[in-house]
């Protein structure tokens, strides 16, 4: 009978010992139940928590923060293609009203379609632009690995933007030593050419803009300096934020879709490079930093 009562009394501490250890479990599995899609703030708290159980708790925590913050970005990525696609669709839209109000010469037609078409273009680049965007923040392209001449990549590029610069009559000018690069050579051109077609927009006219190479001990960079207005400190983090405008000279004025610093940035770091902004009342600054040689 001993035995008896003596096992019984185990057997309820036992149980009693699971259920108070399992307690914790028991509580994170009722609010892990409470997250959804809508409600991504929730996080498990560590008071009373084992300290076996800490480090799990704070894994949960951080993952809850990457899904929460990623949900942000998309939700923001969202709002912001809706709101440069409304532009082009309204644009169509009140000019096919408009055409459409009376007849039309055929002089008229033809206007209106190649205004149509402009508008159809940049839409068309918008989404490849978000499409190659997508691509190489998910790592769905592998870059090649081609021996660049950086020098001459820039002097083919300044002869290509010849008559945008001479338009307002800047100056392409290169300075510093010829360096070499193993990088793709597509996504390369790509970028360098984003930042000298943003520094010709945001240059005063009779500017120079100064492209210039370095080679230091541990890292090649490329710099495109020019003198336009000050771009204020609490910007030039967010310079490359997809679709972002500062409220000050760097305004969008109508071309492109927003895109452009953000596809530069992304392209040259998945192929091992960086780019950075600096702004002064001397120059603006964008450089573009390859640390391993």
């Amino acid at each position: 009978m001993r035995t008896l009562c003596a096992s019984i009394v185990t057997i309820l501490a036992a149980r009693f010992a699971i259920y108070r250890g399992h307690s914790p479990l028991s509580s994170f599995s009722r609010k892990i139940e409470t997250i959804s899609a809508d409600h991504l703030d929730a996080r498990l708290s560590t008071n009373g928590v084992p300290t076996e159980l800490t480090v799990l708790v704070d894994s949960f925590n951080t993952m809850i923060q990457k899904l929460e913050d990623g949900f942000s970005r998309l939700s923001f990525f969202s709002a912001d293609i809706a709101h440069e696609l409304r532009t082009p669709i309204t644009n169509l839209t009140t000019q096919t009203q408009v055409i459409l109000n009376r007849e039309r010469s055929n002089e008229e037609y033809t206007d209106i379609l190649y205004s149509h078409l402009e508008e159809y273009e940049r839409m068309s680049k918008m989404v490849s632009d978000m499409l190659l965007l997508a691509q190489t923040e998910h790592g769905l392209i592998t870059p090649s690995k081609d021996k660049i001449d950086v020098n001459q990549e820039i002097r083919d590029l300044t002869e290509y933007f010849e008559v945008l610069s001479d338009e307002k009559d800047i100056t392409l000018t290169l300075r510093g030593p010829s360096i070499e690069l193993v990088c793709d050579k597509t996504m390369f051109r790509q970028a360098l050419s984003n930042l000298i077609s943003n520094a010709i927009r945001y240059s005063p006219n009779d500017d120079e803009i100064i492209i210039e190479t370095k080679d230091s001990a541990d890292a090649f960079s490329i710099s495109i300096i020019n003198h336009g207005d000050v771009i204020p400190e609490e910007h030039l983090s967010r310079l490359f934020d997809r679709f972002y405008r500062t409220d000050f000279s760097r305004k969008r004025d109508g071309q492109g879709a927003g895109l452009g610093l953000t596809i530069a940035k992304s392209i040259i770091k998945i192929n091992g490079g960086d780019i950075y902004a600096e702004s002064s009342t001397q120059n603006t600054c964008f450089t573009i930093k390859f640390m391993e040689k």
